[in-house]
């Protein structure tokens, strides 16, 4: 099993329009599921008693359905219920009516279903299933399954695209992929769930947002665990997928074709988007005016701080992140402010905090230019403590170091790993006395031999064995490439 767990975000504002659809969705499925739940059960109830009449049927006149005798039983079952629909064959009155009766009753039960009701029926179409049908589900599985994608790719486009207009755009895809359904799929079966219209959000991420790293899940033993990819690469691959799916099974009971459909309008959507310029003329102005309306307290202390009243500029700025406490520019904000106030510890522990949490979040590239913007500077850098240093050589460890992100000039792993060894060297200068001194020597041959440095670490190991010659040991695991 492979199945995405994270997508990367920047948000400017709380996804309001994606929480209310998955909250509706699971609303619906709670308030209709014990209904659906008991019709399905009711309706195999039915069809199985009258799998018995169609079968006693069968065994007292074989002799009327030779031609069928070579098929499995399933197929000669059906065979039966088609010739006694048509009247083709001649069979006692009483079996008869026996099975005209049953018979009935399961076409008649078929017809009141909700799912039928509110799903989107090809061969029986009206408009107002286009819209019912992406908001019922038949499992926890279905449900959990499209909502979990719907919060991965639907906050990104609401964020970028606007509320009013991801709410069309996510109607539109599902009432498309329920068209392309209709198209290449012309049954009588009632289709149901919110996946077309997803897959629209999709197939608009994985254009506007190419690059942005998706988490995935791995359970193929012996493999287990995480790893990234980008959403350019693992979205097309889905859609390949049931593309697949679509053309060769047969009677899934998955709507292959409306994914493929929704899939490629969103995708069409997000090009038009891009290359029409509307999404910058339209919509990125609107959504900044907006923000900046829901923000008045960041924007009012911005500019206390720069009419020289920083001390109001702060109070307006706490305010502010009490409501935020995640808002990255107000807490960059506030720590500058106190630094201009000479207000060093303060300043340094705002910084500390936002090292915390852009750690927690594992957003590495910009917890290091924080660290190197501001933590470093002679006024702070003495506020820092070894496990603030920790924190950011594990962010140099572990930022992206991927081909592409070289070849695009973004990280270059040898000069950035060479960068955290000055800052241990560093750490380890300030706190050589302390208690905290050998295990910075640790990280350090660690990191060193990470980086290919094994001459360097040799060295750290001599100082290691040395000073603190209990840790000797360890030294000499980390050193052949060893953990603790």
């Amino acid at each position: 099993m492979i199945f995405p767990i994270w997508s990367e975000s920047y948000l400017r504002r709380f996804p309001v329009l994606t929480t209310f659809l998955i909250s509706l969705n699971f609303i619906i499925f709670l308030a209709s599921y014990g209904r659906i739940n008991y019709e399905r059960r009711k309706i195999n109830e039915i069809n199985f008693e009258l799998l018995k009449i169609e079968y006693s049927i069968y065994l007292k006149n074989m002799d009327q359905f030779k031609e069928f005798s070579d098929e499995n039983r399933y197929t000669i079952l059906n065979k039966v219920r088609e010739s006694l629909k048509e009247g083709n064959v001649n069979i006692d009155e009483k079996d008869y009516e026996l099975w005209r009766k049953k018979y009935d009753e399961l076409i008649s039960f078929r017809e009141n279903l909700l799912v039928r009701k509110v799903g989107f029926i090809p061969k029986k179409f009206n408009f107002y299933s286009l819209i019912t049908s992406l908001f019922f589900h038949s499992s926890w599985m279905h449900i959990i399954g499209n909502m979990w994608f719907l919060f991965l790719v639907g906050i990104n486009i609401e964020d970028v695209w606007g509320r009013p207009f991801f709410l069309l755009f996510y109607l539109l895809s599902g009432i498309i992929a329920n068209f392309f359904h209709m198209g290449l799929n012309y049954s009588d079966v009632p289709l149901i769930g919110a996946s077309g219209a997803i897959a629209g959000v999709m197939g608009a991420f994985t254009f506007r947002f190419f690059k942005n790293k998706i988490k995935m899940f791995i359970f193929l033993p012996p493999l287990l665990g995480t790893f990234d990819v980008m959403a350019g690469i693992i979205f097309p691959l889905w859609f390949v997928q049931q593309l697949f799916n679509a053309i060769y099974i047969e009677n899934s009971g998955v709507a292959f074709w409306a994914h493929v459909g929704g899939f490629l309008f969103g995708l069409l959507v997000s090009v038009i988007m891009k290359f029409s310029n509307i999404e910058k003329k339209v919509f990125e102005e609107k959504i900044e005016e907006t923000i900046e309306t829901v923000d008045k307290d960041f924007r009012d202390g911005v500019e206390k701080i720069s009419s020289g009243d920083k001390e109001g500029g702060i109070e307006l700025l706490l305010k502010y992140l009490k409501n935020n406490p995640d808002n990255i520019d107000a807490i960059i904000e506030i720590g500058k402010t106190y630094y201009e106030m000479g207000n060093y510890s303060v300043s340094a522990n705002y910084f500390k905090k936002l090292i915390d949490l852009l750690y927690k979040k594992k957003q590495y590239d910009l917890m290091i230019q924080i660290f190197n913007d501001y933590l470093r500077d002679e006024n702070l850098k003495s506020y820092t403590t070894p496990g603030d240093i920790y924190k950011i050589v594990e962010a140099y460890m572990n930022k992206d170091y991927s081909d592409m992100s070289i070849s695009l000039g973004l990280a270059n792993k040898k000069e950035e790993l060479a960068k955290a060894v000055e800052i241990l060297i560093e750490c380890y200068k300030r706190y050589k006395d302390s208690s905290e001194a050998p295990i910075i020597l640790l990280k350090l041959i660690k990191l060193l031999v990470n980086s290919g440095n094994k001459t360097q670490a040799e060295q750290v190991y001599n100082e290691i064995k040395k000073r603190f010659p209990k840790y000797e040991e360890q030294a000499n695991a980390f050193l052949k490439g060893g953990y603790l």
